[in-house]
């Protein structure tokens, strides 16, 4: 990963609903995987403010940020002149990077922008749609490419000259009857594959893999 990178715009549900990797050395950055499979840790998201706490002691604040689908903790600790102003039911667009503690995502925040528009809102709420429709796109065609030469794999591996039976690809592959009979009956009629008589898969050509 470079050493900039963009934020990307999520919903709060999609940061907390992901995996964590967490770094082997203070050195390396925090990232956060979706269930689409962006990895990033950087993140931008538009919400409102339901919760302040200023510490009495020191510069630390925390806000929490709700998006209606999840909240989520942000925290500084060092006030800048937008966050010392900030009061709940404000509405903010936060740029910052995806952290955890102790079973907690949070954000450090980066920027903190007030929104005085709340039609800014439904902007960010179509914007978001729109990408959830290209990634999860982008998710299935690439899930279908990468089982399609998996399958070709197992068959290359396991056939020791009588096929490979269904029941184990589909052991192999870890995918559901429905969804593995799909691929056969495409790999089948691309003449890719054939069923021997006893039902195994038997590969015929090679794939072209670049």
């Amino acid at each position: 990963m470079s050493l900039w990178e963009p934020a990307h715009k999520l919903r709060i549900s999609e940061i907390i609903e992901g995996s964590i990797e967490r770094p082997d050395d203070q050195s390396s950055k925090t990232i956060l995987v979706t269930k689409l499979g962006i990895r990033t840790s950087r993140v931008r998201v538009m919400g409102t403010i339901v919760d302040i706490f200023r510490s009495e002691l020191s510069d630390y604040m925390n806000f929490t940020l709700d998006d209606g689908t999840g909240t989520i903790r942000v925290k500084v600790w060092s006030e800048k002149p937008v966050i010392s102003e900030i009061r709940i039911g404000d509405i903010v667009d936060v740029i910052g990077l995806v952290r955890l503690y102790r079973d907690e995502v949070y954000l450090i925040p980066e920027l903190v922008i007030k929104v005085k528009d709340p039609n800014w809102e439904l902007v960010r709420e179509l914007e978001l749609h729109l990408f959830s429709f290209l990634r999860i796109g982008e998710f299935y065609v690439t899930r279908k490419v990468s089982l399609h030469k998996n399958i070709l794999k197992i068959l290359d591996s396991l056939d020791m000259g009588d096929g490979v039976p269904k029941e184990t690809l589909e052991k192999f592959l870890n995918v559901s009857g429905d969804e593995l009979e799909r691929e056969l009956d495409i790999l089948l009629r691309e003449g890719i594959i054939y069923e021997t008589n006893e039902g195994a898969y038997k590969r015929l050509g090679s794939l072209d893999e670049k």
